[in-house]
């Protein structure tokens, strides 16, 4: 499982994917 972690924590678009899913989630409270 951990290869798998880091095969995924190394592709861009999954770390684009967790950073909109931060962003989202800190933005909502503003809102």
């Amino acid at each position: 499982q951990r290869e798998g972690y880091l095969l995924c924590a190394s592709d861009p678009a999954t770390w684009g994917r967790i950073r909109d899913a931060f962003a989202f989630l800190l933005d909502l409270p503003e809102t």
